[in-house]
């Protein structure tokens, strides 16, 4: 298939996903106005990708299909490779103005990272480093777009994690995982296809339950969201022209008896995934890096766009970005032209970005 247009997209949204906002329950995502503006700007984004102007930058041949799909999905084995991944970063970054943080590019780099670390995942389970690279594969030529959750619910800190209703595995089947509790956050999750659960939060001996990272279509039975309420009102844009466009919306997953089928875990029961030490690379640190460069987009092309409007409106805040972002933007354009990609510290001869000397400096 390759690289989906709008249309495609929006009819993929058209499921039977469980998505609470207010209190009630989303029929159809898509007819749903608060959710409009979103769903058009990520359509629009899309649509892009087969548009003879965008296509060149934004898309490259699949490596299995030679179809179209995305540059986010590169795994860049050379700087010319991290470089064209970039240059499609920064043009969606720069169509959306740096107002979303979350688009499908942040989780590609998720997918694609994990991909190529697959020799961790799989060092004690096999079939798990070969699912990362199947669901990898699947995402790129299927041109998926994904939500994510982070971190555990926090009810009680001065209890332990089965006090938080955290996201754990209740049994076991020959068809896979059964797994119930809740993670947070969703960001993009009332629009997106599919849902990544990552290994980010640490765990102890006694927690391998808790252990765990999957992915499964947003509309899995047993699986519902409940969102926060949305910025966009569903009015006219004139009123709302930014949140009634960007909104990407995050929620709680909640997971009610879900089954994970085999070929869908990444990891299971293996509390030494999020802080691997004697492991040549840290999964956790690899998929932080290799979506921090989206983030820095971020922060170098809104405050652009935002001293660009001192010609249109008289609001003197705007007339010059804050000085502690100043360094980061001069930071952030020096680092993607000055070479700080490191070669070789994954099996695959992934490049990774050296991000933390940066973060050493940047306000």
């Amino acid at each position: 298939m390759g690289a989906r247009t709008g249309k495609a997209y929006i009819e993929g949204l058209r499921d039977d996903r469980h998505i609470y906002v207010n209190g009630e329950l989303v029929r159809d995502v898509t007819h749903y106005p608060p959710f409009q503006g979103v769903i058009h700007t990520l359509a629009d984004l899309y649509d892009r990708q087969h548009d003879p102007t965008y296509q060149p930058l934004l898309t490259c041949p699949s490596p299995t299909s030679g179809q179209p799909v995305s540059t986010s999905f590169v795994i860049a084995k050379t700087w010319e490779e991290m470089e064209q991944r970039l240059r499609g970063e920064r043009a969606r970054c720069e169509f959306t103005y740096g107002l979303m943080g979350r688009l499908p590019d942040f989780m590609n780099a998720f997918v694609t990272d994990a991909a190529a670390v697959r020799t961790l995942l799989g060092r004690r389970t096999p079939r798990f480093g070969e699912n990362a690279w199947r669901y990898y594969e699947l995402c790129r030529e299927q041109d998926l777009c994904l939500t994510h959750t982070l971190v555990d619910p926090q009810i009680d800190r001065s209890k332990g994690v089965e006090a938080q209703e955290a996201l754990r595995v209740v049994r076991e089947t020959d068809a896979g995982l059964v797994v119930r509790g809740a993670r947070m956050l969703s960001t993009l999750a009332p629009v997106s296809d599919e849902l990544w659960v990552g290994p980010y939060m640490p765990r102890k001996p006694g927690e391998e339950d808790y252990a765990l990272s999957f992915a499964v279509p947003m509309a899995t039975p047993g699986l519902k969201f409940i969102c926060r309420e949305p910025y966009d009102t569903g009015r006219s844009r004139f009123d709302r022209p930014l949140s009634g466009r960007f909104d990407e919306g995050d929620a709680i997953a909640v997971f009610d008896d879900v089954p994970v089928p085999w070929e869908r875990v990444f990891a299971a029961r293996d509390i030494e995934i999020p802080s691997t030490a004697g492991a040549p690379v840290q999964i956790s640190i690899y998929s932080r890096d290799g979506c921090r460069y989206c983030e820095q987009l971020r922060d170098e092309v809104l405050p652009e766009a935002l001293a660009g409007l001192q010609d249109q409106v008289d609001v003197r805040w705007l007339a010059a970005p804050p000085s502690s972002r100043v360094p980061a933007i001069i930071l952030s354009r020096a680092g993607r032209t000055g070479g700080r990609y490191i070669e070789g510290l994954t099996p695959p001869g992934f490049l990774r970005e050296e991000i933390n000397k940066l973060l050493a400096v940047t306000p």
